[in-house]
């Protein structure tokens, strides 16, 4: 198999060496795919689709990543639709505000990320990637997940962190082979219920939100295989819940709830404490530990509630 990867950058046409192949790998850290990269760093939409068409059949045939560097007054979809064998697309700060609804049309698409952008709302079209596996939003101002995101369910990781979501559709139910969820830094204050169905996921980042105790749903604890839960900085007040879900929780190794201190309240629930008795008796049945991070404030709270 020949492992060299093609370039073009503007108007020129160059190859790139294996060691350079090597790099391209790490930096498309979870694209499993090996394949031509067409990089685009041109700014005019016109130089781009003039560029493009200039390319030979047999080139664009080869081609399955596609990568913008530059801004764009809007995405040249037509251009790229005109790579059959494409999987990959990087509109990454291109200071696009939207996405046509066209990219539907991209059925063989699995890694698609628009982070670092000013795109408010995905297109109802989004719903016809059924291949999806990769999706990265972050960065970007949506406030919502839409509904169709329920169609993508060959989807394995899903980056929204750092937009305006206030809330997430009932839809992210039907993900069910989803493994990672980072919906960090928005302003969601609760989970839906419905996330009992993503059983595969491991990784749940929620961290920086305004989720209030209420807000996390006994249903979490279905996540039988989630090793890490990231609740930092958000509004819960009692544990209470989340202390008893944990509990069914046997392969969760990190549960971060720092910069919760000024709602939790020990003196009304000795939650924190509690959760620590729950760490220590999973040690001693040998089963997975709970790293369990806290601040210093929540400490101190704990040695308060101890000598009491």
């Amino acid at each position: 198999m020949n492992n060299k990867i093609h370039f073009i950058v503007g108007l020129s046409l160059w190859l790139a060496a294996p060691t350079m192949a090597m790099e391209i790998k790490k930096e498309m850290e979870y694209y499993p795919h090996e394949g031509n990269v067409l990089t685009i760093n041109t700014k005019e939409v016109l130089n781009v689709e003039k560029d493009i068409q200039n390319l030979k059949k047999e080139e664009k045939e080869k081609i399955i990543t596609i990568q913008f560097n530059n801004p764009l007054p809007k995405v040249p979809i037509k251009s790229i639709l005109s790579f059959n064998n494409l999987l990959h697309l990087k509109l990454i700060d291109t200071s696009i505000t939207k996405l046509p609804p066209q990219i539907g049309q991209l059925k063989n698409l699995e890694v698609l990320n628009v982070s670092f952008n000013q795109i408010s709302k995905l297109p109802k079209e989004i719903s016809q990637l059924i291949n999806l596996k990769y999706l990265y939003l972050h960065h970007n101002t949506l406030t919502m997940l839409p509904r169709e995101i329920r169609y993508l369910i060959k989807l394995k990781r899903l980056w929204a962190e750092n937009n305006q979501i206030i809330f997430i559709t009932a839809g992210i139910g039907k993900l069910i082979n989803l493994e990672n969820l980072h919906i960090e830094d928005n302003k969601l204050t609760l989970l839906p219920k419905n996330i009992k169905n993503l059983t595969k996921l491991k990784y749940l980042e929620a961290s920086g939100n305004q989720i209030t105790s209420q807000g996390i749903p006994t249903e979490i604890k279905y996540l039988t295989n989630l090793i890490s839960l990231y609740l930092r900085n958000n509004k819960l007040r009692c544990l209470k819940n989340l202390i008893e879900n944990t509990r069914y929780l046997t392969k969760l190794v990190v549960l971060d709830i720092r910069g919760n201190n000024q709602y939790c309240q020990p003196k009304e629930c000795p939650c924190l404490k509690n959760l620590y008795q729950v760490a220590k008796k999973r040690k001693k049945s040998n089963k997975n530990p709970i790293i369990i991070q806290l601040d210093d404030k929540q400490r101190e709270k704990i040695k308060e509630h101890n000598t009491q």
